[in-house]
């Protein structure tokens, strides 16, 4: 679901120019918690629980991505 959602606001939702469209914006974010990851995995469980969450997450944006060629 968080994936789809991600894919229709890129598609629709107008942000202000000086930070960026939608997608850079979910990649810097994305960027950010990935780089974040050895903290995550030596965390408390709540920490540790956000990060599969996180993980999840990067597997369905992947699986709906959708690609140039198609």
């Amino acid at each position: 679901m968080g994936a789809r959602l991600c894919n229709y606001l890129s598609h629709n939702l107008t942000v202000s120019p000086q930070s960026g469209n939608f997608q850079q914006l979910l990649l810097q974010r994305c960027q950010m918690e990935y780089e974040n990851r050895d903290e995550a995995a030596k965390g408390d469980e709540t920490t540790q629980k956000q990060f599969h969450a996180f993980v999840f997450f990067l597997a369905e944006l992947y699986l709906n991505l959708e690609t140039l060629l198609s």
